[in-house]
């Protein structure tokens, strides 16, 4: 009986250390996962930024080119 209570007392010891280096591997990679989760928040907020530059530089481009449009229309209108 003392031989089974000891066995039993050896492996509880070894499935509580088992228990602590899963949860110690759990917390890095939780750590791990966030760190990286905040990493592609900051690259998403940049990338729309940049497309949102992107977008405002083309709405410019498209508003100097009806400008142009308007005025070479009205040249064509004085000269025919």
């Amino acid at each position: 009986m003392v031989d089974k209570s000891k066995n039993l007392t050896h492996e509880l010891d070894l499935a509580q250390a088992l228990c602590n280096e899963v949860r110690l591997e759990l917390s890095k990679a939780k750590d791990k996962f966030q760190s990286e989760a905040q990493i592609w928040q900051k690259e998403k907020t940049d990338l729309l930024a940049t497309i949102q530059e992107h977008v405002l530089a083309v709405d410019e481009r498209d508003s100097d080119i009806r400008q142009f449009d308007h005025r070479l229309e009205a040249l064509i209108a004085v000269v025919i």
